[in-house]
């Protein structure tokens, strides 16, 4: 059955990957500890987002998907395989007002199941790559 669901979730993630996962990659992806919480996997971002944030005490998070299993490919063509997940955040800039709610992803450690390793928001992404990148990760 997880084999099933990782083919599964790999074919429907192939716009963001440039070719099949291996065998490898995807025990890559299963062996990846899951957050051990929603509310861990929540801090965990929050934690990671408050280094780049103006404001961080102040930004208002959407968590309104849960983690999930699959991969990713990162703009350097490398493949990452384990958990992830996307919301929603709206952090205040200098003048103290607030931007508006922009799309996040986080990708969490693939050794430590309560750390975010990398992340972005879509505050300039004019191109729309993080919604994209959600998309393919929760409308599968």
């Amino acid at each position: 059955m997880k084999h099933t669901f990782a083919a599964a979730m790999f074919a429907l993630l192939a716009s963001c990957a440039p070719s099949p996962p291996t065998p490898a990659e995807i025990a890559m992806m299963q062996a990846a500890p899951k957050p051990s919480s929603e509310e861990a996997a929540e801090q965990a971002v929050k934690d990671y987002f408050a280094a780049v944030l103006f404001d961080a005490e102040a930004a208002r998070y959407q968590f309104l998907l849960r983690p999930v299993q699959g991969s990713w490919t990162a703009s350097n063509s490398a493949r990452e395989f384990g958990w992830f997940m996307c919301g929603k955040i709206n952090g205040k800039n200098r003048m103290g007002g607030y931007t508006g709610y922009k799309t996040f992803f986080a990708y969490f450690s693939p050794t430590l199941p309560d750390k975010v390793i990398d992340g972005t928001t879509a505050d300039t992404d004019e191109l729309g790559i993080v919604d994209g990148w959600c998309k393919g990760l929760y409308h599968s």
